[in-house]
C-alpha cells in the first residue's frame, strides 16, 4: 500500500483503514512542509476606504491572504492568444467580501487589484495555463475537509461565490466533510439540451465540477493550476454531472501522479472514496442514491 494524501483524519481511523505507522508518519511530514490551511471563506469583513473613500470590504485572516497570492495569471506561462484573453492578462486579483458570514447575504467578489474592477469567477478566468503539458485553472469553492457548500452564483452579475440555501437556509453537507478540494473550471459549461452520447443524459447547465485530491486545503476562492487525471460521469436527478479529477500542479505528490490509475497506487482508495461520497451525499436529506455511467468507471486523462 502506498503513501496516502487521503489518509483519515485521525490515527486512530488511519490505522483501522490499514495504513501503517510509517505511512502515517510520511503524511504527517508532508503535511507540515505545507502552509496552514484557512478557508477565505471564513474571513471576517472589515470596513476599509477605497480611493475615492467609498466604504469596501477589506478581510483580516490569513485564509484570505493565502487567497490572494493565488489569484494571479503569470502572462509567462500564457502560450497562445487563444489561451487567455486580454480580460484577465498580467491582472492580479484582490478578494472582496460583503455581507456577514453564515448568512444568505455573503459574498466573495474577486477584483482587479489596485481598485479595478470586479472579475467574474466564472466569465474572466482563463481555462487553461499551459497547452504542452495541458494545465487548467481550477477555481476552488469548498475546501478539503470541509462542509458548507459555497459555489459560485452562475446567475449573479460578476458570479461571486455565496453559500447556497434552500428555502431560505444556508446548506452544508449532512453526509460529512469532503475528503477533496471541491470547485469548477473556469470558462465551462455543461449543455443542457443534447444528451451526452456516452451517458444519454443532458448536461446540467453549470460550470464542469471539479475534485483536487491534492495534499493542501485550498481555501474558498482560491484559482490553482492543475493536472487533469480523468473524470467520472455522475448521473444526478437525470442530468449528466460530470466529476473531474485533477491535483494541483504543485502539490508535493503532482510529480507522480499523471493519470486515472496512478491514483490507487498513491492514493489507495482515494476513488472509491470519491465515488461512494458522490452517490450517497444526498441520502441524509431523504433522497435516493445518485447513479453514474460508463460502469461506474473513472475515465482516463485522454477521456477527460
Amino acid at each position: 500500500m502506498g503513501a496516502s494524501a487521503s489518509i483519515p483524519t485521525t490515527e486512530a481511523a488511519a490505522k483501522e483503514a490499514g495504513y501503517t505507522d510509517e505511512q502515517i508518519a510520511e503524511y504527517k511530514a508532508k503535511q507540515e512542509e505545507t502552509e496552514p490551511p484557512v478557508a477565505a471563506a471564513e474571513a471576517v469583513a472589515v470596513e476599509a476606504k477605497d480611493e475615492g473613500g467609498a466604504a469596501v470590504a477589506e478581510t483580516t485572516t490569513e485564509g484570505v491572504a493565502m487567497a490572494s497570492e493565488d489569484l494571479k495569471i503569470n502572462p509567462a506561462s500564457v502560450q497562445t492568444d487563444d489561451v487567455v484573453t486580454s480580460a484577465a492578462t498580467n491582472w492580479e486579483f484582490a478578494p472582496q467580501v460583503e455581507g456577514e458570514l453564515d448568512t444568505l447575504e455573503w459574498r466573495l467578489y474577486l477584483t482587479k487589484k489596485n481598485g479595478g474592477p470586479r472579475v467574474s469567477l466564472w466569465h474572466d478566468i482563463p481555462l487553461f495555463t499551459s497547452r504542452d503539458p495541458v494545465r487548467v485553472n481550477f477555481v476552488c469553492e469548498i475546501p478539503k475537509f470541509s462542509r458548507k457548500k459555497y459555489e459560485i452564483a452562475t446567475k449573479e452579475a460578476d458570479n461571486p461565490i455565496k453559500q447556497d440555501e434552500k428555502k431560505g437556509v444556508l446548506r452544508e453537507f449532512k453526509l460529512g466533510d469532503l475528503q477533496f478540494n471541491y470547485g469548477c473550471l473556469p470558462r465551462t459549461w455543461e449543455d443542457p439540451n443534447p444528451p451526452h452520447p456516452d451517458t444519454g443524459f443532458n448536461g446540467d447547465d453549470d460550470p464542469i465540477d471539479v475534485c483536487e485530491i491534492g495534499l493542501r486545503p485550498i481555501p474558498t476562492g482560491a484559482i490553482r493550476s492543475v493536472k487533469v487525471l480523468g473524470v467520472l460521469a455522475m448521473i444526478d436527478d437525470e442530468e449528466t454531472d460530470w466529476k473531474l479529477v485533477c491535483i494541483d500542479a504543485d502539490d508535493p505528490w503532482a510529480d507522480s501522479v499523471n493519470d486515472i490509475d496512478d491514483i490507487d497506487k498513491i492514493f489507495p482508495g482515494l476513488l472509491f472514496t470519491v465515488r461512494e461520497w458522490f452517490r450517497n451525499y444526498k441520502v441524509p436529506d431523504g433522497k435516493p442514491q445518485n447513479q453514474f455511467a460508463l460502469e461506474e468507471r473513472f475515465m482516463n486523462a485522454a477521456y477527460a
